[in-house]
């Protein structure tokens, strides 16, 4: 029976910082957070993936309530399993700051579950939150999607 252990992928240079039964949470030492979510049964979606206009429009909305904005979306396969990703864009969690904050996506469908993968980075920089020289958190994590 899958559960949240039964998905792998690379955490080189990443320490666990959160467990529990459905979910594991990461952070790399660039300050890029890792997030694992699991999921029995199909996932809790108003749509269907063979009609990718709604799941934009569901996402678009959602982000728009919660102040950010959809960068993209679409339908992909991982694997040979059917996926969903996309990148989302918030204000950062941070008081006083202008920085922005970044979520990938990546939604992976099985029969009797699904996982969501978030990445997760605070832009960092002379736009974002000035640590020294910036380290690239957007960069990198425009790379891990």
């Amino acid at each position: 029976m899958a559960n949240v252990d039964s998905l792998t992928f690379d955490l080189t240079d990443c320490s666990l910082r959160q467990q529990s039964s459905s979910h594991r949470g990461w952070m790399s030492s660039a300050g890029v957070a890792h997030m694992l979510r699991f999921h029995s049964g199909p996932p809790e979606w108003r749509f269907d993936l063979t009609d990718p206009r709604a799941a934009i429009e569901f996402y678009q909305q959602q982000c728009a309530d919660n102040g950010g904005v959809m960068l993209g979306m679409e339908r992909t396969s991982v694997a040979g399993a059917e996926a969903l990703r996309g990148l989302f864009k918030y204000r950062a969690p941070i008081p006083d700051s202008l920085a922005m904050y970044y979520v990938g996506i990546l939604w992976l469908l099985f029969g009797e579950c699904n996982f969501q993968l978030n990445i997760e980075a605070t832009e960092t920089g002379t736009t974002g939150i000035s640590r020294g020289s910036g380290n690239g958190n957007s960069r990198r994590l425009l790379a891990h999607c």
